[in-house]
């Protein structure tokens, strides 16, 4: 029981270590941030995408689900582009192609390139 109890110790250590890390990655990486009204960008809460691709953690596409939706309502744009990728290919949702348009917009419009770049691909003829 105790070598059950001290491994789940490191691993949350572990996940807390590299939750830093990857926060901190994602600082460097975009000093300007992506969150609307100019909040930090460390905001936004790796553990969304590691339970999408079962990185770290099991994958569980749920739990992805509720932690893109938390950081949205925080107003980070790219939660918007990754809830918005889970409902266009119906991934651990039902497919929803209206919502995940909506949700792509709200991204693009908060300036998340990758959102606006899968929004001209589904539709060539918007303006890029």
């Amino acid at each position: 029981m105790t070598d059950m109890a001290f491994d789940k110790r490191r691993a949350k250590a572990g996940f807390a270590a590299l939750r830093e890390a990857v926060s901190q990655a994602l600082r460097e990486a975009d000093p300007i941030g992506l969150i609307r009204g100019g909040a930090p960008r460390d905001e936004y809460d790796p553990e969304g995408w590691f339970y999408e691709h079962g990185f770290v953690a099991k994958k569980n596409l749920e739990r992805a689900r509720r932690f893109y939706e938390s950081a949205a309502r925080r107003g980070v744009a790219h939660a918007f582009h990754n809830l918005g990728v889970l409902y266009l290919h119906g991934i651990g949702v039902t497919r929803d192609e209206k919502k995940a348009r909506q949700l792509l917009q709200q991204a693009a419009a908060d300036g998340d390139q990758e959102a606006v770049d899968l929004l001209c691909h589904l539709d060539p003829r918007s303006p890029k």
